[in-house]
């Protein structure tokens, strides 16, 4: 079954997708801020720049991980739609 696009979901569907999305959103936000927290503390305490850039790869792969996109898209729809989730 394909997914069909953001803008052509109905309002009814929309607050349904965003509804779905709320627990992959809250784990994005968790893993994004672990890792924001983990370059914070090597800052902190001057380690070793190479394994600076793994918190930061995988920061970079969750911020365009196409679930995340869709979820922004839906939560921009709902908010120009001015529907209340």
């Amino acid at each position: 079954m394909t997914e069909k696009a953001p803008d052509t979901l109905t309002d009814e569907e929309l607050l349904e997708e965003a509804k779905a999305q709320k627990p992959f959103s809250i784990y994005t936000a968790f893993m994004v801020g672990f890792l924001v927290g983990i370059l914070l503390f090597g800052l902190f305490y001057n380690t070793w720049g190479l394994f600076m850039l793994i918190p930061l790869f995988l920061i970079h792969q969750f911020a365009k991980d196409p679930k995340v996109v869709r979820a922004a898209a839906v939560r921009r729809l709902i908010k120009a739609r001015g529907l209340k989730t």
